[in-house]
């Protein structure tokens, strides 16, 4: 093997603090995306997607236990649900138990 010389690699000169380039032209503003995380958001578009939750929440639960898809012993159907609570509430008199 060859021993090896000591190069030294060429000196590359420090660059210049230019200051940005200066346009006539008007920029334009930055466009705002949609569905940027972490980015706050209006009290309008807060309650649309909360509601659009719930409503899709609720529509794949009916679609997966009223179309046969689940099992009722695994998960109860939304109206088995709305039957039941309404029970909880008139029949077994669930506000008075919890009003204490």
């Amino acid at each position: 093997m060859q021993a090896s010389s000591s190069k030294t690699l060429p000196q590359v000169p420090p660059r210049a603090a230019s200051a940005p380039a200066v346009s006539s032209q008007p920029v334009a503003p930055a466009r705002r995306r949609v569905f940027a995380p972490l980015e706050p958001i209006g009290a309008r578009a807060r309650v649309l997607l909360g509601l659009g939750f719930f409503v899709v929440f609720v529509l794949v639960w009916a679609i997966a236990t009223l179309g046969g898809f689940v099992p009722p012993t695994f998960l109860a159907s939304p109206l088995t649900m709305l039957k039941e609570g309404w029970l909880l509430f008139t029949e077994y008199g669930f506000i008075g138990a919890t009003s204490a």
